[in-house]
């Protein structure tokens, strides 16, 4: 079935991410595919999750530029992908956060 197509003056009006949280996997690091994810969504207006596997302080610091640069909520979590079970924990504590307002 055909879609309208959305009227909007802005194409950032069209790829808004404002009232969304993404989780973003790897974005501990300076530079990467995940701090640039990160960047990326956040500069769309979505408040972001970044998980870390072994590097807090580099999860802290990029959550405190996302913050200060973009203006959304950011906050970093513990979690290693790798560990299918461990995905499955951090992904129910994110629901749970969700359902209280992140």
């Amino acid at each position: 079935m055909p879609q309208p197509v959305p009227a909007a003056s802005k194409l950032l009006d069209l790829l808004s991410f404002k009232g969304k949280v993404i989780i973003v996997t790897g974005a501990s690091g300076p530079r990467g595919m995940g701090i640039e994810a990160a960047r990326g969504v956040a500069e769309l207006g979505a408040d972001v999750a970044i998980t870390y596997s072994s590097r807090k302080e580099g999860a802290e610091k990029n959550v405190e530029e996302l913050i200060k640069e973009y203006g959304v909520k950011a906050k970093a979590y513990k979690c290693n992908v790798a560990d299918f079970a461990s995905g499955q924990r951090r992904a129910r504590r994110f629901r749970r956060r969700l359902e209280q307002g992140y």
